[in-house]
């Protein structure tokens, strides 16, 4: 049996507009097992970004729940808060917003895994996960062309 890692149940957010209420992302639903990805694909303006930014604490959820490895992340202040950002990640659909042309790719992947991959380790509940990172990072077949 998979172990639940991410569930949402029935996530809203809703922004207030001079026409009223924009419904962004409305009544999303999803269980995702550890060990597994998602992609989320739709038309431009759909709510795939806005539904990233909820599920990584970016933009606060008008509604629903959202779990991860079992605990509700929508009562996550401060430090928990902080903790959970080093485990929650999107890639954004723009490139240009999201790589640096004096960067390259394998510098780019790097730059991210090693923010994760820091001596306060401690702060993750699970040092399996830490280990885990770093073995990932040692197997993934980044290695930079010259």
């Amino acid at each position: 049996m998979s172990e639940q890692y991410l569930e949402l149940k029935n996530v809203r957010k809703y922004f207030q507009t001079p026409g009223g209420p924009l419904h962004a992302v409305d009544g999303v639903t999803f269980t995702l097992d550890k060990g597994h990805t998602i992609g989320v694909v739709g038309e431009s303006g759909c709510g795939k970004s806005t539904l990233g930014r909820v599920v990584s604490r970016l933009l606060d959820a008008t509604g629903g729940e959202i779990h991860f490895k079992g605990k509700n992340i929508l009562d996550l202040k401060g430090r928990p808060l902080k903790t959970l950002r080093r485990e929650i990640q999107m890639i954004f659909q723009d490139p240009f917003s999201s790589l640096n042309p004096r960067k390259t790719i394998y510098n780019t992947i790097a730059d991210n895994l090693l923010t994760i991959i820091t001596p306060d380790a401690i702060l993750f509940d699970d040092m399996q996960i830490q280990s885990d990172r770093i073995d990932n990072f040692k197997r993934a077949p980044l290695v930079p062309l010259d």
